[in-house]
């Protein structure tokens, strides 16, 4: 037989020998190329390398989580320390929102972060809050407040404290005996108190002091004091407390007269004793005129500001005053005295 037959048998049988190891191919690697075996090896590295990544992944999620809870926590915690704390008073209107809440709340000092309060709203399901007026310590939590306004726990021990338009400091005093714990008497002897209008005076730039004080005026507030409905925290409060809650309003109100710009025709002590003149003279009916539909008021200041500027006597003007006024005081005296028998 030709010698390369038995050559080609001999390789053959010297491969299967090689490779067959009980029924089991064995792949010889070394035989591969070096691009396959640096494939293999990028692999597994990257098989390597995947969960580690993921691992990374939570434990960064778990920190930022842990960091945002410390920060959600911290948030609706309270203000101040116990003992350190202060009242907030907050009037809810009918149509709020929860996040113009929250900002009133963040602006009063009463929570720390409005918009943690608003996540914890939406969370808890507690949005539904109730219109009145709330009285908040800076010492409660956000989860306190919320429940308050929930539930409509509003201020029970609030007053309300009306004075009307016309009326006098002595028709004031008996508002206030009626509705705190401060006499009439306590009442109208701050309203003499020399020393505590020089303090309110060098406080409000439309007090003159040496104006108010002169000789022939009773109280020295009278007309200082607007006209309107006012509400306190309980019947305790301080008689300073309430003049200086009117004499902010009265200074709102004024506020538009101080920016006149020029020489002013009329004082404020003025502009007060004349608006009382014609509250007393018009009271607050409407008479219609052929240009608009005027109140009684607008009129008779109108006839008053007419006679000012020709610099005419208002004496007619003020002896009818007097008369009404006079009348007024009879009528309360007769009607005591029907009473009294």
């Amino acid at each position: 037989m030709d010698d390369n037959m038995f050559q080609q048998y001999d390789e053959r049988e010297y491969i299967e020998e090689d490779a067959i190891i009980d029924n089991s191919i064995v792949v010889d690697y070394s035989q591969r190329p070096k691009n396959a075996r640096r494939n293999t090896k990028n692999n597994r590295n990257n098989k390597n390398i995947i969960p580690i990544i993921i691992i990374a992944i939570i434990a960064v999620m778990m920190i930022t989580g842990i960091i945002f809870l410390n920060i959600y926590n911290n948030a609706l915690s309270p203000v101040a320390k116990k003992g350190e704390g202060k009242d907030i008073k907050l009037l809810v209107e009918k149509g709020d929102t929860v996040k113009e809440i929250a900002k009133l709340l963040k602006e009063k000092g009463a929570i720390k972060d409005e918009n943690i309060f608003n996540l914890y709203t939406r969370i808890s399901g507690k949005s539904a809050f109730k219109q009145g007026r709330y009285k908040f310590s800076t010492e409660e939590d956000v989860k306190t407040i919320v429940e308050k306004l929930v539930k409509g726990d509003v201020n029970k021990e609030e007053i309300k404290l009306q004075l009307l338009e016309g009326k006098t400091i002595k028709d004031l005093a008996e508002v206030v005996e009626k509705t705190t714990t401060n006499s009439k008497e306590q009442f109208l002897n701050k309203m003499k108190d020399k020393e505590y209008i020089k303090k309110i005076s060098e406080k409000y730039w439309f007090i003159d002091y040496d104006t108010v004080t002169k000789e022939g005026i009773y109280y020295p507030l009278e007309g200082y004091l607007f006209p309107d409905t006012y509400i306190f925290d309980n019947k305790e409060v301080s008689i300073e407390t309430i003049v200086d809650t009117m004499l902010k309003q009265t200074e709102k109100k004024l506020a538009d007269y101080k920016n006149i710009q020029g020489e002013k025709k009329l004082t404020i002590h003025e502009v007060l004793t004349l608006a009382s003149i014609i509250e007393l003279e018009a009271g607050t009916s409407k008479t219609k005129s052929e240009e608009k539909e005027l109140t009684d008021r607008e009129i008779v200041a109108k006839i008053f500001m007419n006679r000012l500027n020709k610099k005419m006597s208002l004496r007619k003007w003020c002896y009818n005053i007097l008369c009404i006024w006079s009348k007024n005081v009879w009528k309360r005296f007769k009607t005591k005295r029907n009473t009294n028998i």
